[in-house]
């Protein structure tokens, strides 16, 4: 077991209450600690665990918000993303891994603006938007990739979700990527095979394919509850930790047409 590079890596902590964002707006159940990620056996590791519970008040250099230090936890996770010099822009970005399967998990790789945690050029989520390369849920049999978006016709929150399905996310290293040209397409793929390209209107009329005109940071995490999976099986834990692999993450700009 060895520390991930700091100099490629930023690791977070907390509940989102730091930004002003408590259970990560998605009602999670995890607090993010630092040795949840770790390398073992040429993998990245992001470890889920269940312990005793705890009211953690964690002040952190870069917060927006005082967390409240009221909120109870009895699980753990980890979560990573890309330092900003490593943001990519018109390119692709893809890792390989495999799932953990319980009742309760979201294990996700995705991509936000390189000023995340805080807010885009063109402001909060999802006005600046999100690019989804991975999201999966407990047991199921697909993953979904998504982009969102800020429609300003609608008034409200927006995206295009593409639904891919495999009979062995959960036993099996697969390979999630996306490209980004800066003609404005975006292509999603598993294992080499495309598997849909999104379409959106530009959130800045003046910017024809914003808010994706900017670079991005890769981010990956093992979600535990939350409005996605639903209720937490606390029996997924008897066994010991519930863990997503990270054989690798490459992020690269070279597309330019």
């Amino acid at each position: 077991m060895a520390p991930i590079d700091l100099c490629k890596w930023v690791v977070m902590q907390g509940d989102g209450s730091n930004y002003c964002n408590p259970g990560w707006g998605n009602g999670e159940r995890q607090f993010y600690v630092p040795d949840a990620v770790f390398l073992m056996e040429d993998n990245l590791y992001l470890e889920a665990k269940r312990v005793a519970p705890f009211t953690p008040c964690l002040a952190t250099p870069d917060q927006v918000c005082t967390p409240p230090c009221t909120s109870t936890y009895e699980y753990t996770s980890g979560k990573v993303y890309t330092d900003a010099d490593l943001a990519f822009t018109y390119g692709r970005a893809e890792a390989r891994v495999l799932l953990p399967f319980f009742q309760g998990a979201w294990p996700a790789v995705w991509a936000m603006p390189d000023t995340y945690p805080a807010e885009g050029v063109y402001g909060t989520w999802p006005l600046s938007g999100e690019i989804d390369v991975m999201e999966h849920v407990n047991f199921a049999g697909f993953v979904q990739q998504n982009i969102h978006w800020f429609d300003r016709d609608a008034k409200r929150p927006a995206e295009s979700a593409i639904r891919v399905t495999r009979d062995d996310f959960g036993t099996a290293y697969h390979t999630y990527a996306v490209e980004r040209s800066s003609s404005g397409r975006i292509l999603f793929s598993v294992d080499g095979v495309p598997t849909g390209s999104p379409t959106w209107p530009p959130v800045d009329p003046t910017r024809p394919i914003s808010p994706y005109d900017q670079p991005f940071v890769m981010i990956l995490n093992l979600a535990v509850g939350g409005s996605f999976p639903g209720f937490v099986d606390p029996r997924s834990f008897d066994g010991g930790s519930q863990r997503m692999l990270v054989d690798y993450v490459s992020a690269r700009d070279f597309f330019h047409v």
